[in-house]
Formats: structure tokens, sequence, C-alpha cells
């Protein structure tokens, strides 16, 4: 095993070698690429305009961030990856020749282990969260597909990988990782990216199909069922726990052609209760207003393309999607509670620390990369804080966690949720300001002399970021349009 691994990073230091001498000219190109490709610009700059263009996106992009990192951090910590800029040095794999020369760069001394690739797991889930919704949203509601949206869906996935080819060529050209730590990374980052569906398709039954049933779903004492209708065909579906705010509701449309129409039940607010209870039986009807006519119970099939979007699976991902399918039932991330927010934050850190800590009673160091970067790091300026494993927990549960906090706010649902929230000037307002403002947020450091002190204030800055975005700024721009209004009058 040791001989296979050490001709595999054999392989990637040649693969260093020769990018860094091929293309020395096109150095700053793949620094940038690296620097883009940070998960800190998807915080500071893609989420402020996705939100306030479209809040599922936006809240779904943060997800898929947040927890990709999370796993990124926990399977660092299980492969024990080494890096190119130390390996080379440490390595007896050398030791009859002289070791290979590799250059180094400012954002080359990472300190966590190198598999797999944060950089390509995190492009590649955020890419693939902006690409779907671009997708979806060409698709329209009809859910046609015209030459336009074939083109856009050609040029929309050529452009994903062409961006995925550029974030592993530079991981690998700055010598930061191997190229099977790129590539696990954007496999990886794959099984993440579709973290919520966006079906809107609805079963059909009428409530005798469901008698045989009613023993398991229909009886649960602690469930309960709302329903609420527009009299036009078309009603919604709620489910929440007795005395505990709502799951997850979503509008349901009664599905015409080869499904009968009757009682609707929207299998997308149910997905996660449905995994759970075990059965796909396990779902609550609710009468559409205007349906009529004799129905069936229809038995969602794994597999079954009608429970899809077509924009939400493209063929061109990799075969291994079967994760990414069962994430992909997920919804309630779009109307989870503040406490609901709290207890993933908490698992989230709960779980690393306790992982960390016990392997530490194993005689398991997991910071053992701390003293490889300072040690073989040429420049010692370049190791940072920031890139220590706990500094990526923290940020990523920080940024969680303000979330939470901001969509629970009265400031969130006074402007955004207003009617000034649906305007596009005060939107595309709230985007400009927003980017403004985290900009000059992002250029403060937190002192980094005291690792608990930075690692505080980096939760709070951290925090700070999605309740600035969706909250506060949002809010003093709709009071100040407010005070212009009533001066106007």
């Amino acid at each position: 095993m040791e001989t296979t691994m050490n001709h595999l990073h054999d392989t990637g230091i040649q693969a260093t070698r020769w990018l860094q001498e091929r293309f020395q000219g096109s150095q700053d190109w793949f620094l940038f690429i690296s620097f883009a490709a940070d998960l800190r610009n998807a915080f500071f700059v893609l989420f402020p305009i996705w939100f306030h263009l479209s809040e599922p996106v936006g809240i779904r992009l943060i997800w898929v961030a947040v927890i990709g990192d999370w796993l990124n951090l926990v399977f660092k910590w299980i492969l024990f990856g080494e890096r190119p800029y130390w390996w080379v040095h440490e390595t007896d794999y050398y030791s009859n020749t002289s070791a290979p020369e590799i250059q180094q760069f400012p954002l080359t001394c990472e300190t966590g282990p190198g598999s797999p690739s944060g950089h390509a797991m995190g492009a590649a889930g955020v890419y693939y969260v902006m690409v779907t919704a671009l997708l979806s949203t060409a698709m329209g509601k009809k859910q046609s597909r015209t030459l336009k949206y074939w083109v856009l869906w050609t040029v929309l996935w050529t452009g994903f990988w062409a961006v995925q080819v550029c974030v592993c060529l530079s991981r690998v050209f700055i010598a930061a990782h191997f190229p099977h730590q790129v590539i696990a990374g954007v496999i990886s980052g794959e099984y993440i990216g579709p973290l919520s569906p966006s079906p809107r398709q609805c079963w059909t039954a009428t409530p005798a199909a469901l008698d045989a049933h009613q023993s398991t779903a229909l009886s649960l004492p602690w469930l309960r069922h709302e329903s609420q209708g527009d009299g036009q065909g078309a009603g919604g579906c709620c489910w929440a726990l007795r005395g505990r705010a709502g799951l997850g509701c979503e509008r349901v449309v009664t599905r015409r052609g080869s499904q009968p129409r009757g009682t609707a039940v929207a299998v997308g607010a149910v997905s996660t209760m449905w995994k759970h209870l075990g059965s796909p039986w396990h779902m609550l009807p609710t009468k559409v207003p205007g349906a009529a006519g004799p129905a069936q119970l229809h038995r969602p099939m794994a597999g079954d393309g009608s429970l899809f979007s077509a924009a939400s699976s493209p063929p061109s991902l990799l075969a291994g999607m079967a994760m990414a399918k069962t994430f992909q039932h997920i919804r309630y991330i779009y109307h989870a509670s503040l406490r609901q927010y709290l207890g993933i934050t908490f698992f989230l850190f709960s779980f690393a620390l306790g992982f960390y800590l016990l392997l530490r009673v194993l005689g398991v160091d997991l910071l053992w990369t701390l003293e490889k970067a300072q040690r073989w790091c040429t420049h010692p300026e370049w190791v940072h804080i920031d890139t220590t494993p706990f500094a990526s927990l923290l940020r990523n549960l920080g940024i969680l966690f303000g979330l939470g906090l901001a969509l629970s706010s009265h400031m969130y649902l006074e402007s955004c949720q207003g009617k000034q929230g649906q305007q596009l000037p005060f939107r595309l307002g709230c985007i400009a300001a927003s980017l403004l403002v985290l900009h000059l947020f992002d250029a403060f450091k937190p002192p980094s002399h005291m690792q608990l002190l930075f690692y505080i204030l980096s939760f709070c800055k951290s925090a700070a970021v999605p309740l600035a975005t969706v909250g506060l700024i949002p809010y003093c721009i709709s009071q100040l349009l407010a005070v212009q209004h009533k001066k106007g009058v």
C-alpha cells in the first residue's frame, strides 16, 4: 500500500513540476483561480447575490457549502492526506536520487490534511447549485425544453466543467494538492451539490386508497396536517410536529394526463419524514379544491423521472449520484426554525470535537499537519491560522448559525418578506449594499496571536455575514425608502 501511494504521490509531484515549468507565465492566473475558489467568496460574494435574486437558491448555496466543507474536514481527518510541498521533502522515495524541486506560492502552505481537496469539493458543490438554478429558471413553470434551453444547458455545463478543471489545475500548480486529491474533491462535491430538490409534482389518491395505511401514517399523534387552497384546483400542504413550527410547506397543483386528480400529496414536503417512516406510502393527503373524480394511490418508484426536474439531474454528472439523489429530497432547509439551526450547528460542532478528542485519546494527533506546514513552508508568513481545520469548522458553523438567526429575525420579516422585498430595485439595492459592506467587513482580520480569541472572533465574524445580508442591510434600506416615501407624500 505504501509503495502504491508513493508512486501516486510521485506522479503528482511530476505533474506539479511539469505545470510549473510549462505554465510559469500563468502563475497569476492559477493563484487567482485558487483565491476565487475559496468558500469565503461563496459566503461574501455569491450568497448576497443569489439570496436577493432567489432566496431558496441562496439558502441552498449556504447549506451545500457548509455541509460540504464539514464533510471535507471529516474526510481529511480520516484519510490523512499528504500535501506535495512537504511530502517531497520528507519521503524516502527519492533516497537514491535528488528530490524534484517544486515552487511554493503564498497560497501553497495550507495547514490541514490534503485529501480530498476542499477547494475542488466546494467549487463543485457551489457551482452545481448555481447551474441547476439557472437551468430551472430557464425551463420555466411549463417545464419546456426549447432550443434556447438546450443551448444554455450546453453553455452552462461546459462552463461548469471548465471551472472544475481550472480549479484542479490551480491546486496542483501551486503544490497544495496532488491530482488524485482534487479529483476526489470534485467527486465529493458532486455528491453534495444536489442538496435540495426542485420537484413541483404531486401524487393523487383518494382517502379510501389510504385506509389500509391509516394505522401508520394518519394516526401518528405527534403529527398534524394543515391544508390551504386558492379555489383554483391548487392547494398547499404543510407538515409539522404538534406544538412546533412547520417542517415544510409546498404549494401543490394536481397533475394532469397520466395521473388522475383527487387528493394531492406533495412528495417533496414529506420526503424527509417519508425516509424516517420507512415507506413511500406514509404520506398524508389533503383535498385539492376543484379536484374531482376517482383516483388510485400512486407509489413513486426509484428512478421515476417525474420526481425530479430535468435540470437537477444532468447526464454530464458522474455516475455516482446515488448519494446526491438521497440529499435531493431534503426540503426542510427552506423552512427550518431557529431551534433547528441551533440544533444542527451544535451537532456538527459536537461531532467534530468528539471525533477529534476520541482520536486524541487513541493516540492520534489530528493536528499533525500543522507542524509539517511550519517546518517545510519556505516563508513562515505564508502559514495562516485560518487554514487550520478548527478555523474552517468555526467559520462554517458561524455562517449556518447566522443564517438561522437572520431568517428568524423581525428585520428579515419586515423587509425581505414585505411588499418592498418583492420589488426588483429593492433587491438590487440590497445586493449592491451587501457586497460593499461585506467587502469592508472582510478587511477585519481577527488577531492570530491568541488562538482561542481568533476562533471566537472568526465564528462571530462569519455569523455576521448572513445576519447583515439577510436582515440588517435590507431592513435599513427598507426604512430609508419608507422615510423618503413619507416625505414625498
